[in-house]
């Protein structure tokens, strides 16, 4: 039986300001390790918080719980994140339906954790954890795996999975006035990218990609792909998932090709 997860509150606020600001990655494991107690303690998975080993921390702390479970528990930073979590959550589902080439969602647990952080909600999804081979993507793999995740546009059903409207740039502008308020860039370089942001969407508007609807992955790059033991190549981080064009995928690749 899936387990259900209600919205918890949560008194223990003050264990997240455990360690000095002197040390700030220190500290965003401290408060990833916090988090994911809580969300394993509501998962009823309490006993493998200990032996967790932390995989990736960004704008979600990604964890591998226990070698004989193999879950890799992600969890987003509390706040809007909260939403794409809910939503990559409905995402698995469907993809099990319809043999996605993407990972699953861990058995059991098709549903978000939902808990609150003060007065934002954190939000949770465990996954099955692939084991990789020892080798990496090549692009013809990846061309492979972007296609036939592309074709799963026909297959949507009627509702579209509630999935909203592709739009990078409310996603970019989010991020410029987020380290406009931490003082992370000037306000002459706030000024100029925002207005930047405002052109490129006039250009958009007015280009040919704008009415398309396909099924997008919204990031696609050579690390959300996983081959796993029998050689398929699987896609993972479906926050970014939206209807849009497919031609957004296209230049996420070229963009992650230059960039890094």
């Amino acid at each position: 039986m899936d387990h259900t997860y209600p919205i918890c509150e949560w008194s223990g606020r003050a264990n997240l300001h455990i360690v000095s600001k002197s040390d700030p990655r220190a500290a965003a494991k401290t408060v990833a390790r916090v988090r994911l107690r809580r969300v394993l303690a509501e998962a009823g998975l309490a006993h493998y918080a200990d032996d967790a080993v932390l995989m990736r921390l960004g704008p979600n702390a990604t964890f591998r719980v226990g070698a004989d479970l193999e879950i890799l528990a992600r969890i987003a930073n509390p706040g809007k994140l909260a939403e794409r979590a809910a939503k990559a959550v409905r995402l698995g589902r469907w993809f099990a339906e319809v043999n996605a080439p993407t990972i699953r969602l861990a058995p059991g647990h098709s549903a978000p954790i939902l808990l609150t952080e003060g007065d934002k909600v954190l939000a949770a999804s465990l996954w099955q954890y692939v084991q990789p081979v020892d080798r990496p993507v090549t692009g013809e793999e990846m061309a492979a795996a972007l296609r036939e995740f592309h074709s799963l546009s026909g297959r949507l059903p009627e509702d579209r999975l509630e999935l909203p409207t592709f739009n990078a740039f409310n996603d970019i502008e989010a991020r410029l006035k987020q380290a406009s308020e931490e003082g992370s860039i000037t306000a002459a370089d706030f000024d100029f990218l925002m207005n930047r942001s405002a052109g490129l969407r006039t250009e958009l508007a007015n280009s040919s990609v704008k009415g398309d609807l396909d099924l997008c992955h919204g990031d696609a790059q050579m690390n959300n792909l996983i081959i796993d033991r029998t050689g398929r190549v699987l896609w993972c981080d479906f926050d970014a998932t939206e209807l849009g064009s497919f031609k957004y995928d296209l230049a996420c690749i070229v963009t992650a090709h230059n960039r890094f």
